[in-house]
């Protein structure tokens, strides 16, 4: 009889604890899963401020410079049409990359046979070398701007757009905004030819590396990545200029995330970093660039 009651005692004991230790684990995961998804929103939130200083830091370059573009654009426009390749244009467009420590380079460029009948190539462009302004021939055989992004595409979109990197003369890489340019010819709105401003990319690498982000992370970097998904900005120089979806074939829905305007974030692994990591992203709506940092997870959760 005693031993039934033990018995019965015993498993009573076993149920109990058993029972206890399930409610326990369950508070202690149930806690973990709130901690975590905490710890990530602050860390989101930080990110967020992070990046709008830097954002409005990559804006004060690039809204100059598509000003200034559009502006010139305009004049042109607005000229006579024999005035378009003279001694006025040529003095602004070396004036424009003299004044402006952003600018790398300007080019004017125009139709076929606009200017002059007997002439197919019609432009002028210049950039700054370390011997100052110099005057870069962009209407040759083996440089054909017609065939070139930055003239090819605000013509078939009749608007200015930012063109993927690219490598300028020099050999320096590169991003550009084009403007097309519309002539009032015979109460018709025509299409003439193209202003465009470089960009080196060394301003850009210098304010997305100096992101401060610090205090959330020792090994984390930030990104820039196109509307086209090629990278502008990557501490891994070899990264810049190429597509994200070819470096990353297994993250192509994060990649269509980022470049279609989206806020996030997603855990994936790193191979810059080497290790599992979260990257918070985030859209330039003056550029529809996205800007990205990149947090090893670690870091991330080391207060967890």
């Amino acid at each position: 009889m005693i031993s039934i009651k033990r018995s019965f005692a015993f498993r009573l004991s076993i149920y109990t604890i058993t029972c206890v230790v399930i409610v326990f684990v369950g508070v202690l995961f149930y806690n973990y899963r709130v901690s975590k998804q905490i710890i990530t929103e602050h860390t989101s939130e930080h990110v967020r401020h992070v990046s709008e200083l830097a954002i409005n830091h990559v804006d004060a370059i690039l809204i100059p410079v598509k000003t200034i573009t559009e502006y010139i654009a305009d004049i042109i426009s607005l000229s006579n049409i024999s005035w378009g390749i003279g001694r006025d244009l040529t003095l602004m467009l070396q004036s424009t990359v003299q004044s402006n420590p952003s600018i790398y380079g300007i080019a004017v460029a125009f139709e076929p046979y606009r200017f002059d009948k007997d002439k197919y190539y019609s432009g002028l462009a210049f950039c700054k070398t370390t011997n100052g302004i110099k005057s870069v021939n962009i209407g040759t055989f083996e440089y054909d701007y017609f065939k070139r992004d930055w003239f090819t595409e605000p013509k078939k979109l009749g608007h200015g757009v930012w063109s993927e990197p690219h490598l300028g003369t020099e050999g320096k890489l590169t991003i550009a905004y084009s403007q097309p340019i519309f002539k009032n010819i015979n109460g018709k709105k025509e299409f003439v030819g193209v202003v465009e401003c470089d960009i080196a990319l060394d301003w850009l690498i210098t304010i997305v590396s100096n992101l401060n982000y610090c205090d959330l992370c020792e090994n984390g970097y930030a990104f820039l990545l196109s509307l086209k998904g090629n990278f502008i900005v990557h501490p891994n120089k070899q990264y810049e200029g190429k597509s994200f979806f070819t470096l990353n074939p297994d993250k192509k829905l994060l990649g269509e995330d980022m470049i279609s305007g989206k806020t996030g974030h997603e855990r994936f692994f790193s191979r810059t970093l080497n290790k599992v990591a979260f990257t918070f992203y985030r859209p330039m709506k003056s550029t529809e660039w996205t800007l990205g940092i990149v947090i090893t997870e670690e870091e991330l959760l080391s207060n967890l």
